[in-house]
């Protein structure tokens, strides 16, 4: 299957390309082969037989350790990022 590599692009909001962003996938992950591209940002290579185990750890952890509030998201729009949500333990979707 392609994926188009546009989709894979991190964006202002999905900023996860953030060192906070790799720093807890790393810590989830301890296993994942780490590479850097030319352009010095970190790319995490994943094996496709346990993308499924992954999507459901990252689920379980979004749930269990981000706390949901309608409020922050209205404060601005750097408070949407993925990278302050994980920073301040608290977002909205």
């Amino acid at each position: 299957m392609k994926i188009d590599e546009e989709y894979l692009k991190p964006t202002m909001f999905l900023d996860f390309n953030h060192s906070l962003i790799q720093d807890q996938i790393l810590k989830m992950f301890p296993n994942l082969k780490i590479s850097n591209s030319m352009n010095s940002n970190k790319t995490i290579q994943l094996d496709l037989e346990s993308i499924r185990q992954i999507a459901i750890k990252l689920f379980y952890f979004v749930r269990d350790e981000i706390k949901y509030t309608i409020i922050t998201s209205f404060l601005s729009r750097k408070m949407m990022k993925s990278s302050e949500i994980l920073k301040n333990r608290r977002g909205y979707c």
